[in-house]
Order: structure tokens, then sequence, then C-alpha cells
């Protein structure tokens, strides 16, 4: 859907790998429907469609699932086939219209097929009849995600007063949590051994009450940004914790051409080069004081990498696979 609301948000983040995912996510809510029929016994697919899964049934999905059973019945014919495709997509556009965001995206995927940066580029996400129908299915809260407070009724958000440094498409975020993230972030020169100064991206958040506690440095996946976390830092503020993190080369506002200039250049691994800039920017910000380290998705290996090596940073490393 932000392929289509919101091309700038969504042009690196809808992929195949997304597709499949949301795809997957919402078969699961259908295939996960209460039992209303239970089967007698397993039945065997049939060989003459598909002649290599000539195992019963139930070697393939659940006895508890009704849908060993309606599968069974419908792929007696190629037309009960196609049935089972167009109730799946009913089915899923019936949840997205209740808000479920997992059918809603795995709906728009099934119709929004292509690379996006293709379909961007062409003009196909302009279409008019295209976003009234992406607007009809979206569920509210991706609405308010890319659109703003006035997304029921249509009307324009206003764009945010940012630095020049941060770009256009970031004044037009209006998600409460993505404006508060992107707000706080801060850029300054961090110099890493191998490749000198960096432009760098941070957040240095301080609580009110600070507890008795090491500070928190949170390390973002590849390909990703500080707004990762923008759910996550103010429960940690609230929780009296200092908030340190800072946007390696691999996304967000940080220079990237530094790294990925002496990386081809044979000058530099990749992986000295994140554990250098992670541990530049720890020294500027902290000195020597110790903090608890949390990173999401490949940043959890990141994080793992820098404790490894640095154990004079860390009073204890954590990984996350959601935030």
């Amino acid at each position: 859907v932000g392929a289509v609301l919101h091309p700038a948000l969504g042009r690196r983040s809808t992929s195949a790998a997304m597709a499949a995912s949301l795809l997957a996510s919402a078969s699961f809510a259908f295939l996960h429907t209460p039992t209303l029929i239970r089967p007698a016994a397993a039945q065997p697919l049939r060989p003459a469609l598909f002649p290599r899964l000539a195992q019963p049934a139930a070697l393939l999905l659940p006895e508890q699932l009704p849908s060993a059973l309606v599968a069974d019945s419908l792929l007696d014919s190629v037309g009960g086939v196609a049935a089972a495709g167009v109730g799946a997509v009913l089915l899923i556009a019936l949840l997205a219209g209740k808000g479920n965001m997992a059918s809603g995206a795995a709906l728009m995927v099934l119709f929004l097929g292509g690379d996006p940066d293709e379909r961007d580029a062409s003009g196909a996400n302009e279409n008019k009849l295209l976003k009234e129908f992406a607007l009809s299915i979206t569920p509210s809260a991706w609405k308010k995600a890319y659109q703003g407070e006035g997304a029921e009724d249509g009307e324009p958000a206003a764009l945010l007063d940012l630095p020049a440094w941060q770009g256009e498409e970031a004044r037009e975020l209006t998600e409460p949590e993505a404006v508060t993230c992107v707000q706080q972030m801060q850029l300054a020169p961090i110099t890493v051994p191998s490749v000198g100064p960096v432009e760098t991206c941070y957040l240095s958040l301080t609580p009110e009450a600070p507890a008795e506690a090491p500070p928190v440095m949170l390390i973002h996946g590849f390909d990703s940004s500080l707004l990762e976390f923008r759910y996550l830092t103010q429960p940690l503020l609230d929780a009296g914790l200092r908030v340190e993190a800072m946007e390696w080369w691999s996304g967000g506002f940080t220079a990237r051409a530094p790294f990925t200039e002496a990386i081809s250049a044979g000058k530099a691994e990749p992986w000295d080069l994140i554990r250098e800039h992670q541990f530049a920017f720890w020294k500027r910000q902290l000195g020597d004081t110790k903090v608890t380290l949390l990173g999401a998705s490949l940043g959890g290996a990141v994080a793992l990498d820098f404790a490894a090596t640095h154990p004079e940073c860390a009073d204890a490393p954590a990984s996350v696979e959601r935030v």
C-alpha cells in the first residue's frame, strides 16, 4: 500500500520478499480459522491434478484445519481451483475491510505486482481509480501513518519543517511516532579510522527521571534507519533509560559514500567499518560508560560482533526480531 499511497516511503520497503511474507501472513490467518467441521479421515489428493502428491492430505495439512476437507472437495475440478483462488481473495478483502493489515497488504500485492521503482517511474501509481481502490481497502491505521489524521476525509497533511539534510520526502511524514523520531534526529561528523569524518545521523535522548541503569544503544537492521525504533524510544525514556543510536551506512541519512568507496577500492571490509563506526559513536557520546546494546534484525548481529570485539563498551548485548 505504501508504494501506492506514498511512493517515497514504499519504494525501498516493498519487495518480493515482503510480498511473500504478507501473503504468508494472510494465508496463516485463513488456514487457522476456528474448526467448524472435522474430517472423519484424511483423503488422498487426486493424482490427476497433483501427480507428485499422492500421499494423504494429513501429511500436508493438520487434520484439525477445515481447509484440508474444503481443499479436497474443491480440487475435483479445475473450476474448483479457480473458485478457491477467488474465495481466498474475497476472504482477504473481507479481513482487510475489518482492519487486518497483513490481509490488506496481501490483497494489494495481488493487484500491484511488479517492481515498485518501475511502477513509480512509469506513473502507474498515479492512477486515480487505483488510489481510490487502495484507500477503500486500506486499514485506517495505515491511512493515518501515510496520510495523517485527516486521512479518512482525504485532507492533505501539512509538510514538516525539517533541516535540508533530511530531504523533501521526510517532510511528508505524518505518523506521530515517525514525526517525533525524525524531529529528534541530529547530524554530525564522526571520525571513522579507516575512512575519516563521516556525516552521521543519530539520536541522543535523556530521560527526565534517570534510572540507575546503563544507557541503551540501539542498532537498526540492514537497509533501515532510526525510524525502526520510533515505537521503542519513548518507553525506554519512560523507564528512565538514556537512549543513544546512530544510522550506520546501510540506511538512513548517514553518508554512505565514504564506506562504499573504501569497500570498492579494497581498502576496508564491511564488518570492520561497521564496528569502527559503532565504536567511534560510542566513544563520542558516552566516553567510557558501558551500554546495553539492542540490535534489530541484522543490527542484532552487529551488536553481538561489537560486544565481542569491545567488551569494555557493552554491559549486555541483546537481539530482537521485531520492534
